[in-house]
């Protein structure tokens, strides 16, 4: 039904309709009425005639609905911070013609909209490149441009505002548009030029309001730790937090947000200045950052208690509204880290839960595809893993769909990546490369990028890994995110494990347990590394942080309890292979095996300690429990690893020393000592020290230095030579100032064997203790 102001009303319907008769009839009786409302204007007109026509047909027993005057509603909301535009797109009508490309097209025209930075930017530089300064800065000040600033993202409107000649401007123009640069380059995350447009306008304006010298001061800070300028920044920010209250609630809540970032992550202050901010932004009311705060509080959490980060996303989900599409976007992207950090932490039932809520909020948002496509996939991976096939075929069908309707090509890409790890293809994998490159994403490159490196049967190892590091150099000029390099340096750890290089390949992995803290495949990948290159101390170490970490799983105290033994800690060993009985099933294979060890590290001198807590890298060590576990080590050696030393040629019976035995010793001592004292010792080898190279040289919490060094005993090693390490002591006591030394003889004599080697020592200064290890090969006639 239409209604013209020339032609009248006009009414349609279906030829066929055998209520055609009766809806006529009405139609005629209501339009013979119209004439009387001939002065209203269109719009009234038409409402009074629907109006009369729908009591005319509901009077013969027909239903009448009124449909809506639209087929489909859209609603935008648009976070003036983040620049983040999304919408709801709603059906109106049952009768409304579906078109799936309305919402894109929608969205497409609002942003377009906002988006007016290029033409503004192109302004700004015709003016500025004729020579007029003054109309340039008059274009970047105009209300427009302002908006464009706040709503665009993109690098444009800054680059042409910096072109300008600031010494060509009046001092108010100069300094509101420094004021403008600053705030524009600070929501752009370029932090240097936003550093220098705050402390140019500091150093110009001395009249400015107080609130906007604070803020300056804070941008100024961040690019100063930027610089790598930490202490300048710190020194700041603690300055501005000392402005008690007169710096007000938001901008002190960012100031202790900027600084839980740029201290140490696994401290105290930093997590103390993350809850702060989540505060002061309450109390400025604005509780959408007090979550993004929360975030970073649950980040550095992630380091020291795992159970503490995943519970703060809670605390999130409570300060957002369930009103509202930002707030369900956001809401959304909590839900969707906190099953990443799950599926970490191979939680998969609650990660999956968590994923579908995501999942669930995003659906039918309009410019959150993307962030929906994502948590489809996500989803995807925890059904697997959980072994439930038919809906990760569902979920990966919903994702595959909404990709070719959105036109997304990043998760297309990634199918195209996997399936090239799958099998090697060198056409594709060059297509890929490319594809990448062009597009210019890191997460494309490096997945690309790892994918045609690693899979290659081309290149060797070392080739490979040349390859790989050049492309993490790329990377990082690219500015990626440290989980984006993750895949790369996953490569190279594994590539330095299968050629054997076990230590090469932990210094990686501890670089990306060091990025990603919930990582549990990073931490086993480590562990076994360090068992395979036999650096039992540094694996116990590894896993006693696992343990504080994810808690006493019976799987990960064998482990302990295995690095533990196999170090020399044969009570701590027990102590942990206990535990691991206690958590295990009585019929479990492992079980016995840790039941089999315990008895061994009985046998071995092992008493039952009672447990205390773990003691912090903080306190410091004493001499005495240097010498104590020096003792231990010995008694360690000489009960379970005397053999080591020790190789009876074919033919024979007699026993040989191994080639280089005092290399075996120390790399046994090193592991002792790390497994015994943890993070409460510094373990230096081999450090040159006047005419000759120190053995070992041991910094301990507290500030306890100790020399040692190693000497062989017995055929064809001398008395005089075991004995020449005293002297060797001395002279590295002089260089070092380091004045506590031990002598640690592996004894093979035959005779003599745990007879003292030194006499009183007539030196004035430095003291030397003698550590004898009985290392024969045969005892009582028994090898």
């Amino acid at each position: 039904m239409t209604i013209d102001s020339g032609t009248g009303i006009t009414l349609e319907m279906s030829p066929s309709d055998p209520r055609g008769e009766v809806i006529e009839r009405c139609a005629q009786e209501v339009a013979s009425t119209a004439a009387a409302d001939v002065d209203l204007p269109l719009p009234q007109r038409f409402e009074a005639f629907v109006s009369r026509l729908s009591t005319a047909l509901a009077a013969t027993g027909l239903n009448v609905d009124r449909l809506p005057d639209a087929d489909f509603a859209m609603r935008f909301e648009l976070d003036f911070e983040t620049g983040l535009i999304v919408g709801r797109h709603e059906t109106l009508s049952p009768f409304a013609v579906a078109d799936e490309g309305v919402p894109g097209r929608l969205m497409s025209a609002v942003r377009d909209a906002f988006s007016k930075d290029r033409g503004l930017a192109a302004s700004i530089t015709e003016k500025t490149e004729r020579g007029d300064h003054g109309g340039a800065a008059a274009t970047a000040l105009s209300e427009e441009a302002r908006a464009a600033a706040v709503l665009s993202r993109s690098p444009h409107l800054l680059d042409a505002m910096l072109r300008i000649d600031r010494e060509a401007l009046a001092d108010n123009v100069r300094n509101e548009l420094l004021l403008r640069m600053a705030l524009l380059a600070g929501l752009q995350g370029r932090h240097l030029d936003a550093g220098n447009a705050a402390e140019e306008l500091l150093a110009r304006d001395g009249d400015l309001d107080e609130q906007v010298r604070f803020g300056l001061q804070n941008l100024s800070a961040i690019a100063a730790l930027h610089r790598g300028e930490k202490e300048f920044a710190l020194s700041t920010w603690r300055a501005l937090l000392r402005s008690g209250d007169r710096i007000d609630a938001g901008e002190r809540a960012w100031v202790w947000r900027n600084l839980s970032m740029a201290l140490d992550p696994g401290g105290a202050e930093a997590l103390q200045a993350a809850e702060c901010s989540v505060d002061a932004f309450l109390e400025a009311g604005n509780n959408r950052q007090a979550a993004i705060s929360l975030k970073q509080l649950s980040r550095l959490q992630e380091d020291v208690e795992p159970g503490s980060a995943i519970a703060q996303h809670e605390r999130m989900l409570a300060l957002l509204d369930r009103k509202g599409i930002l707030n369900g976007e956001m809401r959304a992207d909590i839900l969707h880290r906190k099953a990443r950090k799950l599926l970490d932490l191979r939680d998969l039932d609650e990660a999956h839960s968590s994923a579908m809520k995501a999942v669930a909020l995003r659906r039918g948002l309009v410019g959150a595809e993307e962030q929906l496509i994502a948590s489809l996939h996500l989803a995807v991976i925890t059904a697997e893993q959980m072994g439930d096939c038919d809906a990760a075929e569902r979920l990966r069908a919903e994702a595959r769909t909404l990709e070719k309707e959105s036109g997304s090509v990043h998760f297309a890409f990634a199918r195209r990546v996997a399936a090239l790890m799958d099998a090697f293809d060198a056409t594709e994998a060059s297509a890929l490369v490319k594809e990448a490159e062009e597009n210019g994403d890191p997460d494309l490159i490096a997945g690309a990028g790892t994918a045609a490196i690693i899979k290659d049967p081309g290149p060797s190892p070392l080739q490979k890994l040349g390859r790989l590091e050049a492309l993490l150099r790329k990377l990082e000029r690219l500015g990626a995110r440290k989980g984006t390099m993750h895949p790369v340096k996953l490569a190279i750890a594994q590539i330095l494990r299968d050629e054997g290089e076990y230590q090469r390949s932990a210094a990686w992995y501890r670089t990306i347990i060091a990025d990603a803290p919930l990582d549990v495949v990073a931490h086993q990948s480590l562990v076994d590394v360090l068992w395979k290159a036999e650096d039992w101390g540094a694996a116990a170490i590894a896993l006693r942080g696992q343990l504080d970490r994810f808690g006493e799983a019976p799987n990960r105290l064998f482990a302990y309890g295995r690095s533990l033994f196999e170090a020399g800690d044969m009570s701590g060993a027990v102590l942990a292979l206990s535990k691991a009985c206690t958590l295990l099933d009585e019929t479990s294979e492992l079980r016995a095996t840790a039941m089999e060890l315990r008895e061994r590290a009985f046998a071995l001198g092992a008493t039952i300690l009672p447990e205390v807590p773990q003691i912090s890298p903080a306190i410091p060590v004493t001499l005495a429990e240097v010498d104590r576990a020096l003792q231990s080590f010995a008694h360690f050696i000489s009960s379970a690893k005397r053999m080591e030393f020790w190789q009876r040629p074919k033919g024979t019976k007699n026993h040989k020393w191994i080639n280089r035995p005092e290399a075996r010793g120390q790399t046994l001592l090193h592991t002792f000592v790390q497994a015994v004292f943890g993070e409460r010792v510094e373990v230096f080898e081999e450090l040159a020290t006047g005419a000759g190279r120190l053995d070992l040289l041991l910094r301990f919490a507290g500030g306890l230095s100790v020399i040692i060094e190693l000497k062989m005993c017995g055929a064809p090693y001398t008395t005089a030579y075991a004995i020449s390490g005293e002297d060797q002591i001395h002279h590295y006591m002089e260089n070092r100032r380091v004045y506590v030394g031990f002598l640690v003889v592996f004894d093979g004599r035959a005779r003599d064997a745990g007879n003292p080697l030194l006499t009183a020592s007539e030196k004035l200064k430095g003291s030397v203790t003698e550590i004898l290890i009985d290392v024969r090969p045969t005892v009582g006639g028994f090898a």
